[in-house]
């Protein structure tokens, strides 16, 4: 069976689908702190939250990803970390997309960003050929300052 790759952050699928795009914010470590994440937005010019994903972001189309913006990060953020999986998919959770090392200036994701390994502003991309999701999560274990989700619809 062909899986299909949205670029969506944590991309929800079975037939009909909800998918929520997950932005997390990393800072330096916290000295035995229990913080709580802060909150904020993550935007796409492309669907509005709770709306239908455009068939152009799936496999059944371009299979490119949806322009991503981002505001009120937290002041004292170092890098960025992206997710896209789907917790519902019939063989169990499946990652589509994962971008980390996301400069702090990073303020946006331009559409159909590059399929390739490292982007020109030394953010890396996994799933295959760099980190794994659950490497980056934990990586940034006990640096999470915050995070923003962005969730959408997609019907196959």
């Amino acid at each position: 069976m062909k899986r299909c790759r949205t670029r969506i952050v944590k991309s929800f699928f079975l037939f009909a689908t909800l998918s929520s795009c997950v932005l997390i914010a990393a800072g330096s470590a916290f000295s035995g702190e229990s913080r709580t994440a802060q909150k904020f937005a993550l935007i796409s010019s492309a669907f509005q939250a709770g709306a239908d994903i455009p068939r152009k972001y799936t496999c059944e189309a371009e299979d490119v990803s949806p322009p991503l913006r981002w505001e009120n990060a937290p002041a004292a953020t170092r890098t960025f970390a992206l997710i896209a999986d789907d917790p519902d998919a019939p063989g169990g959770t499946w990652v589509h997309w994962v971008i980390y090392d996301l400069p702090s200036e990073t303020k946006e994701l331009a559409e159909a960003l590059a399929k390739t390994e490292a982007l020109a502003n030394g953010a890396k991309q996994g799933v295959k050929p760099r980190a794994t999701k659950q490497e980056v999560l934990e990586a940034i274990k006990g640096h999470v300052l915050g995070e923003g989700e962005l969730l959408g619809h997609y019907k196959r």
